[in-house]
């Protein structure tokens, strides 16, 4: 049986089972964002940009605010703010959810 992808077919059960575990540990390892940030769902222009202007009413203000480690001598702080309203003549024209 002859292989298709001859470079594939080259490697040996030991670089592919190294691969393998060096993929892995690459997850296992890396750090990234704290995963204890939660109410994101409370300003959905943070979530998606798309999200402009899909909502019932004629405007929306958002806000989130984030304090983590208190404890530390200079703790993590982050604030932001986000206001989107309907603009009716366009809508008329264009597609509901246009995107500016």
């Amino acid at each position: 049986m002859e292989c298709e992808l001859s470079s594939l077919c080259k490697l040996t059960g030991r670089r592919i089972r190294l691969s393998f575990i060096l993929f892995i540990s690459f997850f296992c390892f890396t750090k990234a964002q704290d995963i204890h940030f939660s109410g994101y769902q409370a300003s959905p222009l943070f979530i998606n940009a798309a999200n402009t202007g899909n909502f019932e009413g004629n405007w929306r203000l958002a806000g989130t605010y984030r304090d983590q480690w208190r404890a530390l001598s200079n703790p993590f702080t982050t604030a932001g703010i986000s206001f989107d309203k309907r603009i009716s003549f366009i809508t008329r024209r264009l597609p509901p959810e246009p995107v500016f």
